[in-house]
């Protein structure tokens, strides 16, 4: 793939990194990963997506990166931490926001934090690609344009 970054003098460089854009999908299902990418690919084609399929390699990302926005399925594989955990322990170090998803678990989502004035929000899958479009746009793009 052609990288943009590395067709100007290293003198812009860390300029042009500081305008950088990045997504965390924390997804096991590489389908699932494609079809986020693809999707914040076509609001910005400049955006770049950073994959984590658990908890473990989301939380390296999450402490060496800078994401204008995370979407983070509940349920990871093995021994991982949930995308709610994850979720709880960036909210206090960052204002990164969130967006948590899950096929299985919206009911646990609903009890765990409908009440609370700062949950992060939740996507249902499956959804539609306009779903996901309006989202990102809202909680991701929205939030680094202000």
């Amino acid at each position: 793939m052609y990288d943009l970054l590395t067709t100007f003098s290293p003198t812009y460089l860390p300029l042009l990194k500081s305008l950088e854009k990045r997504i965390l999908v924390i997804e096991d299902d590489t389908c699932m990963k494609t079809i986020i990418s693809k999707t914040a690919l076509s609001l910005d084609s400049l955006i770049r997506i950073d994959w984590a399929p658990n908890s473990h390699d989301a939380t390296k990302l999450l402490n060496t990166r800078k994401y204008i926005g995370v979407l983070a399925d509940i349920i990871l594989p093995g021994n991982s931490k949930s995308g709610i955990e994850l979720w709880n322990e960036y909210n206090k170090k960052s204002n990164t926001p969130f967006i948590i998803m899950s096929a299985l678990a919206a009911n646990m989502y609903i009890k765990r934090f409908h009440h609370m004035e700062k949950a992060p929000p939740f996507l249902p899958k499956p959804f539609r690609i306009s779903e996901l479009k309006a989202i990102i746009e809202t909680h991701f793009f929205d939030a680094t344009n202000s």
